[in-house]
């Protein structure tokens, strides 16, 4: 019945560091190289942007536009209230 209980809690505090405090990426395209190259793996830190907002050069995970929902890795360029301008 221990390990029952073991088992149980081991897998709820799995999935709760999991949700909140970090989970492992694969890196799949070359977007962001030279910084991070394709099939680095990743450890993300969910518990930052908790406590403060993301800053211009943080390095972030987001899902992106449906309908494929992809776990997408961009740097932050710009913050509320700025812009961001393309030339040519």
């Amino acid at each position: 019945m221990r390990i029952i209980y073991l088992v149980v809690f081991g897998v709820i505090g799995a999935l709760a560091l999991r949700e909140w405090v970090g989970e492992g990426i694969f890196i799949a395209s070359a977007s962001m190289e030279p910084t991070l190259k394709v099939g680095t793996h990743l450890v993300l830190d969910k518990l930052t942007f908790i406590l403060r907002d993301p800053r211009r050069g943080d390095i972030v995970a987001f899902l992106g536009p449906a309908p494929e929902n992809e776990e997408l890795v961009k740097r932050v360029v710009a913050v509320g209230g700025e812009s961001v301008e393309l030339r040519e």
